[in-house]
């Protein structure tokens, strides 16, 4: 047997029962400042309304309510028990939204909250993380949580406030600007080179082992190598290393494998850094620049929306931007 379903608004016995809106709660808290100033008029000075306002709201509420909640005369004013029932009830709720609501105020205005990242692997962890420490000591009240991706350019799904990214993003919903083109070194191991030699020139790379990167597209990346102090209209000379070893996830393995004495790698510069500060690793063809042909060579910074921006998402964007990524490592230090 399906039972009928009442009418809403109306209690168990066919008595209607209150309907609530945002009026009837504005009505609440006028019943709440008046039960505080002991009166009309104190409590519509408080609110900054006229006193007839508040004896308004206050017949409404007792309207639908179906009790009085104060008996007043020209010379008395005191609470019946229906009213001191009502404002013991509402009191400590009413006391808990009214933090709530001067938290979320506060959140509005100063960097708080959780914060979630997603960052690229090789800037991420090589570039941003270092410089962490100056973000959270400046910004205790934010929470990170941060995941690291080659290839994500989708926030929402991934539930995440901000993300870093190689190329601009392929939504165009997204709000992005360029933080930095990070230098490329092209590296390998000393005991690589030992048994393989060391290149002197593009053409020279044919001969050796390659540790490459697949795009996220499925595409190589190819290395194009142009020679410093040569006009720019000199072409470049382009390599197209092999499938020898391919990183397609996470493609900062291309430093620890190159340091395993794997093959050469072109990585970015920070990221090798450490290996060619403790010998690891050295650097090769000084005398060319290298870019990655196919690869998206920017990185970006991107967020779903400019407008409402919470202050912990503009506070991470412009620590960013502030700290860029573009410094460049004295390749010819560290060359083999």
């Amino acid at each position: 047997m399906i039972a009928a379903r009442r009418p809403q608004g109306w209690g168990r016995r066919g008595r209607r029962s209150p309907t609530w809106d945002v009026r009837d709660f504005r009505n609440l808290l006028v019943f709440r400042e008046v039960v505080r100033a002991g009166g009309f008029s104190p409590a519509a000075r408080t609110l900054g309304v006229a006193p007839a306002s508040v004896s308004r709201g206050i017949a409404k509420l007792e309207q639908e309510l179906g009790a009085r909640l104060f008996n007043r005369t020209t010379n008395e004013f005191h609470l019946t028990p229906e009213g001191a029932a009502l404002a013991e009830s509402i009191a400590a709720d009413l006391d808990s939204l009214f933090r709530g609501l001067e938290e979320f105020a506060a959140r509005r205005t100063r960097p708080s909250g959780r914060l979630r990242i997603s960052l690229p692997n090789s800037y991420g962890k090589f570039y941003v993380l270092p410089r962490l420490p100056w973000f959270r000591s400046t910004y205790p009240e934010i929470h990170l949580e941060i995941g690291f991706d080659d290839n994500r350019d989708n926030l929402v799904a991934g539930g995440f406030d901000v993300g870093v990214c190689y190329g601009a993003p392929s939504e165009a919903a997204y709000v992005s600007r360029v933080l930095c083109r990070p230098q490329l070194v092209l590296v390998a191991s000393p005991v690589y080179l030992q048994v393989r030699g060391i290149p002197r020139a593009p053409a020279a790379l044919a001969g050796h082992s390659a540790i490459n990167v697949r795009l996220g597209n499925g595409e190589l990346v190819a290395w194009a190598f142009h020679r410093i102090g040569a006009p720019a209209a000199e072409p470049s000379a382009t390599h197209y290393p092999g499938g020898d070893m391919v990183f397609f996830d996470q493609i900062d393995g291309v430093v620890q494998a190159a340091a395993a004495g794997l093959g050469i790698t072109a990585a970015h510069g920070y990221a090798a850094l450490p290996y060619l500060q403790a010998g690891q690793l050295r650097t090769l063809l000084p005398d060319y620049e290298l870019r990655a042909r196919f690869g998206k060579g920017e990185v970006h910074v991107f967020f779903p929306h400019r407008s409402g921006m919470p202050p912990r998402v503009r506070a991470f964007v412009d620590f960013l931007v502030a700290q860029g990524g573009d410094e460049k490592i004295d390749v010819a230090a560290f060359a083999a």
